[in-house]
C-alpha cells in the first residue's frame, strides 16, 4: 500500500462565529482531521490494499480531494456539516467538485457527516460496493419476483438499506431469496408517468441481475408512458441506468437543507437562524415506453 499524505487544517470558525473572538491556534491547537473523517480513513484502509491519496490539491486544483483511488477512478470527501454550510461553502461548491471529477473520469462520493452517524451501515455498505466487496453474492435469476403490499415491511427495509430512506410509494417490487426480502424496487405514480424511487439491495449483499428483474416485470406488468428517475449526486453517477435504456434528461439544482439538530432537514421553521447545506443536486433520468 503507499499512501500519500498532505493534510491541511481545520478552522476553528465555530468558536469564532458563536463568540465572536478569534482563537490563536498556537496557543489552541486543532488537529487537521476531525474523529469521524479518521474513522472515515481507517474504515476503507482496512478494506483497500491498493494506492490511496490522501488530501490531494493537484487532482482538481485548487480545489482539494480528501481520499481518492487512482486505480479504481473513485474519491470520498467526508463534509462535516457545520464546515460545509453556506458560512464556509458556496451553493454550487460540492456541485462543482462533482462535476470536476466527472471530467476527468472520476466519481465522487460525497460522505455526509450525519449519514455517517446515523446511518453509518448504509454508508459502509456504499463504500464496500464501490470497492467490489461483499459479503454474499446472489443471482437475481433463482429469486422469486412479487408486489409487495405490506407497508412495515417496505418501510423496514428502505430505512435499515437504503440512504435516503422511506416515504410511501403506490409500487414495490420485491426480490425473495429463501423466503427472505433481498432487493426492493419502488414506485410513485404520477397520471400515467412513475418515479423509480430506488432499486435497493439489502446491505453487503450483491443481487446479481436485480435492477434488470424488477425493470423487466415492471414494464410487462404494469401501463405506463414514461419512467422517471432521480439520482442522487451525493452518491450515484446513473451509470446502470444510462446503460440499460434509460436516457439524460436534466440536471438539477443543488439540493437545499437546514442544519438542525446536527442533522441535514428539508424543512424549517426559523429559516433566518439556520444554516444551510446544499448537495450535488440530482441528475434526471427517463425511460419511455415505447
Amino acid at each position: 500500500m503507499i499512501i500519500f499524505h498532505n493534510d491541511s487544517s481545520f478552522f476553528i470558525g465555530l468558536y469564532n462565529y458563536i463568540y465572536n473572538v478569534k482563537l490563536c491556534t498556537l496557543c489552541n491547537p486543532i488537529s487537521s482531521l476531525s474523529d469521524k473523517e479518521k474513522n472515515l480513513r481507517e474504515f476503507i484502509l482496512s478494506n483497500y490494499s491498493d494506492i490511496i491519496v490522501f488530501n490531494n490539491r493537484k487532482i482538481i486544483t485548487p480545489l482539494e480531494l480528501d481520499i481518492y483511488l487512482p486505480k479504481l477512478k473513485i474519491a470520498f470527501e467526508f463534509n462535516g456539516l457545520y464546515w460545509h454550510s453556506d458560512i464556509y461553502k458556496d451553493k454550487n461548491y460540492h456541485l462543482i467538485k462533482t462535476e470536476l471529477c466527472e471530467q476527468i473520469g472520476i466519481q465522487l462520493i460525497h460522505i455526509w457527516e450525519d449519514d455517517w452517524i446515523y446511518k453509518q451501515d448504509i454508508v459502509k455498505s456504499i463504500i464496500l460496493n464501490k470497492l467490489n466487496i461483499f459479503k454474499s453474492e446472489i443471482y437475481a435469476n433463482i429469486c422469486k419476483i412479487k408486489e409487495i403490499s405490506d407497508e412495515f415491511l417496505v418501510k423496514e427495509f428502505l430505512d435499515k438499506n437504503y440512504i435516503n430512506g422511506y416515504i410511501k410509494f403506490d409500487i414495490n417490487i420485491g426480490l425473495y431469496y429463501n423466503d427472505e426480502l433481498v432487493a426492493l424496487g419502488v414506485f410513485e405514480k404520477n397520471e400515467n408517468n412513475y418515479t423509480l424511487y430506488t432499486i435497493c439491495n439489502k446491505l453487503n449483499i450483491n443481487v446479481v441481475g436485480s435492477h434488470d428483474k424488477i425493470l423487466t416485470y415492471f414494464i410487462k406488468n404494469i401501463n405506463f408512458s414514461k419512467i422517471f428517475t432521480y439520482i442522487n449526486r451525493s452518491y450515484f453517477n446513473g451509470d446502470y441506468y444510462l446503460k440499460n435504456n434509460f436516457l439524460f434528461e436534466s440536471k438539477t439544482d443543488p439540493n437545499c437543507y437546514y442544519l438542525i439538530n446536527n442533522k441535514k432537514e428539508k424543512q424549517n421553521n426559523d429559516k433566518e437562524n439556520t444554516l444551510r447545506i446544499y448537495d450535488s443536486g440530482n441528475l434526471v433520468l427517463i425511460h419511455d415506453n415505447y
